[in-house]
């Protein structure tokens, strides 16, 4: 979007970091997995009134959010950096996933695009980019907060613990399962909220004809394949998270975990 004519798009709208701070971190450099991105945070700048908006506790805290939640704060900085877009605006949310009926409610005329990958190839991405979590890691049970982190892992789950109590450690076997559950989650409410969907390794593999079959729905017709192409990554790695383990481990932990979310569905 941000290599797209008439767009401007904002990385991560409710990333930790304060806006007049953003990008100025080391361990904010850019990852060069990521094609043709060299700052993050530029349409952030010359904002600043986002400043007295924000707040870094949307992070990490009341990360689901019904249609009735109320946060004027979270509101008025959405707008704001809707306002002061020169272009249609693009807000690339991270945090969204357990917030998108209060953002459907709230921006009824928004188009909600929902981006999903595998969750055993996000697992090798989320472990790859943190802390190595061994197969065979166990948990002192008595021990409330974990003492091993990850790509916000266990941030996630402090928070949503308590609504989604399918998650609690005493049902779990392995970090695995809390990713798992997060992301089988996410995926419920990605295909229940959004209005349009795209699968990962499919965007890999057919690059130009996902990209196309997106942009005529959000109605963008000025844009320049050669030059979004320049941007294509290599066909997905499907087999990648063989590495880590086999076939049947990934199995049977999502069974498992499966099972705990129809135990808890189909509670009375």
């Amino acid at each position: 979007f941000r290599n797209t004519d008439g767009i401007t798009a904002y990385y991560e709208p409710l990333i930790e970091e304060s806006p007049e701070n953003r990008g100025t971190a080391k361990k904010h450099g850019t990852d060069p997995t990521h094609i043709g991105v060299k700052d993050y945070h530029a349409e952030y700048k010359n904002i600043p009134e986002l400043t007295e908006h924000y707040s870094s506790q949307w992070a990490f805290h009341h990360l689901i959010m019904d249609p009735y939640h109320f946060d004027p704060k979270l509101e008025k900085y959405i707008d704001c950096l809707i306002q002061k877009a020169p272009s249609r605006p693009v807000l690339q949310f991270n945090r969204a996933d357990f917030r998108l009926q209060w953002l459907k409610t709230k921006y009824p005329n928004a188009s909600i695009l929902f981006l999903y990958r595998h969750p055993r190839n996000q697992w090798m991405s989320m472990i790859e980019q943190g802390v190595a979590i061994p197969r065979n890691y166990r948990w002192d049970k008595n021990d409330l907060w974990p003492d091993i982190n990850t790509f916000y892992l266990w941030d996630w789950w402090r928070d949503l613990h308590f609504q989604m109590p399918f998650l609690k450690l005493e049902h779990l076997e392995h970090p695995y399962q809390i990713h798992y559950l997060l992301w089988r989650m996410s995926y419920i409410y990605g295909f229940q909220f959004s209005d349009y969907q795209i699968r990962y390794e499919t965007l890999l593999d057919s690059f130009e004809s996902e990209i196309e079959k997106c942009f005529k729905f959000l109605h963008i017709d000025n844009y320049d394949m050669d030059q979004l192409l320049t941007l294509k990554k290599n066909p997905s790695q499907k087999i990648k998270w063989r590495k880590y383990a086999d076939d049947i481990w990934f199995e049977t932990l999502e069974e498992k975990s499966e099972q705990l979310l129809i135990s808890f569905f189909s509670w009375k």
